[in-house]
């Protein structure tokens, strides 16, 4: 017999892609998502979903060994001793039910790790140092969303920090019907004691979610075509690894979004590529339609060619963010090919190094 909580997830999935534009879903993720994958959608299907290439493309750890596993645990454990973080301390951040049952995982006081949540936390462990404490974050009322939040891993996280048990949050996630039944159901099973709100509980393409909606519920699992009322804004804003799957015109959307919806004194955290064509077209990270109101809390480059920037939004104009970006003009020149090559012969050119590497 399906669980209460399989039919509503998949009810409001239903509902969910009957009414998302075309455009919302870029080519990245049309390899991923295709007109086949209702097919897939069973409840046993998704009580393994880390195990069984269902969050393939969003999540990728079940292609992992317990051999790199190890070295990433090791590293994260210099990591925190580099930060005087006591692993005891932060061991909570790690869930204790291995819903989706990913198969690569190690177990410590009755926690499972793997990579995925090790740079979550990394993440957040940062965030807790520049924005989840009492000084940058003095209101008990907290607003966070999380845009291309994949299976809610990091939504997860921040719920089990101490910081945030200690106030009233409510936590957002905007994202494509297929990742939204994933995170649904993960959340939903994490956190049974949570109120989620989703698109069968209401239609945000016909309705308008409300700032009385925010009373009755903990976690929004919202499509990319939400209605949201103007009265609701947000703390904290992240995007991690998606802007860069996203179409250009769709990246400014979501700016606009995020620039007239973030709290004064709000951050934006923007974890992405210097350069990615997966869409079809060239995407900098340089080129990201950032406005002068935002200060610069972090910036540095990661692995995987990737570049962490955290903003505070202020009510002034600053050049800080123009600055910053002239600089991440010179790291992509690293990561991307000359920008007068056509992306057409640029393909050529990657898929024949990729044949002749392959022949070798």
């Amino acid at each position: 017999m399906e669980s209460d909580l399989f039919q509503e997830i998949v009810k409001s999935y239903k509902i969910s892609i009957s009414s998302i534009p075309k455009y919302s879903k870029s080519k990245h993720w049309q390899k991923y998502f295709d007109n086949d994958f209702h097919k897939l959608i069973s409840e046993d299907n998704l009580e393994f979903f880390r195990k069984n290439g269902l969050s393939d493309g969003l999540d990728n750890r079940r292609l992992e060994n317990l051999e790199y596993l190890e070295l990433e645990f090791n590293s994260f454990l210099n990591y925190l001793k580099t930060e005087e973080i006591n692993f005891g301390k932060i061991q909570n951040l790690f869930p204790n039910i291995n819903t989706g049952d990913l198969p690569i995982f190690l177990t410590k006081n009755n926690h499972f790790i793997d990579t995925k949540f090790i740079s979550t936390i990394k993440y957040y462990l940062l965030f807790e140092k520049l924005i989840f404490n009492k000084n940058s974050i003095s209101t008990n009322n907290i607003h966070i969303l999380d845009i291309g939040g994949g299976f809610g891993a990091l939504i997860s996280v921040l719920i089990r920090s101490d910081f945030l048990k200690t106030k009233n949050v409510k936590y957002f996630l905007i994202d494509l019907p297929e990742t939204n039944l994933l995170s649904n159901y993960y959340l939903g099973k994490q956190f049974p004691e949570k109120r989620i709100l989703n698109m069968n509980t209401k239609n945000l393409t016909k309705e308008t979610l409300s700032i009385n909606d925010l009373n009755n519920f903990d976690i929004f699992i919202l499509p990319t075509n939400s209605n949201i009322s103007d009265e609701i804004k947000f703390d904290f804003i992240n995007n991690r690894a998606s802007m860069m799957e996203m179409n250009f015109e769709q990246i400014k959307i979501y700016f606009n979004f995020i620039q007239s919806r973030i709290k004064l004194g709000g951050y934006f955290s923007n974890i992405n590529r210097y350069y990615k064509d997966s869409v079809g077209e060239k995407i900098y990270l340089h080129k990201y339609p950032y406005d002068d109101n935002w200060t610069i809390c972090h910036s540095v480059p990661l692995e995987r060619r990737s570049h962490f920037l955290i903003t505070k939004r202020v009510n002034y104009k600053t050049s800080e963010v123009q600055k910053e970006m002239r600089k991440i003009k010179l790291i992509s020149k690293l990561h991307s090919p000359p920008s007068m090559i056509p992306l057409q012969i640029y393909n050529i050119y990657r898929n024949l190094k990729k044949k002749l590497n392959k022949s070798n």
